[in-house]
This record gives C-alpha cells, sequence and structure tokens, in this order.
C-alpha cells in the first residue's frame, strides 16, 4: 500500500509537465530533416519488394531460384550423409 500511494504521488508529478507551445513543430521540423539527412544506402529493400511483387515473371523467377538452392543443399547434405 505504501508502494502504490509513492507511485500514484509520482504519476500525478510528472503528469504536470508542460509542453511548449510549438513543441509539434519543432519535432516534426527534426523529423523532416532527420529524414533529409538520411543516405540512401546501396540495397534499397524497399525497391526490391515492390519490384518483385508488381512482376509476375520476377515473382516465377524468384520461385524457380528458390527451387533450384533447394534442390542443390539436399543434394549436398544427401551427398555428405551417405559418402562422409
Amino acid at each position: 500500500m505504501k508502494n502504490e500511494r509513492f507511485y500514484d504521488d509520482w504519476k500525478k508529478q510528472r503528469s504536470q509537465v508542460e509542453v511548449g507551445h510549438n513543441f509539434t513543430e519543432k519535432t516534426m521540423k527534426q523529423v523532416y530533416q532527420y529524414e533529409q539527412g538520411r543516405k540512401s544506402s546501396l540495397f534499397d529493400i524497399q525497391w526490391l519488394v515492390a519490384t518483385i511483387t508488381a512482376h509476375p515473371l520476377v515473382q516465377a523467377a524468384m520461385i524457380a531460384v528458390g527451387a533450384i538452392v533447394g534442390f542443390i543443399r539436399l543434394a549436398i547434405m544427401l551427398h555428405i550423409l551417405l559418402y562422409a
């Protein structure tokens, strides 16, 4: 009970904080500056996902590559298990 009273007092004290009248504008300005200052990476995952989902031929190619890689992996594992 004593801890609960301390916690309630702390909550009341923390809720008394006043925010400046231009807090939102300053925050959004900093967010915008941060976004403008970010350098684009060499590997853009968003572009890759958009490209794959937009073109059915690319989707089919990715499935085929996945199947081939899976088959090669399975063949290597079987070779290791049988001949190692």
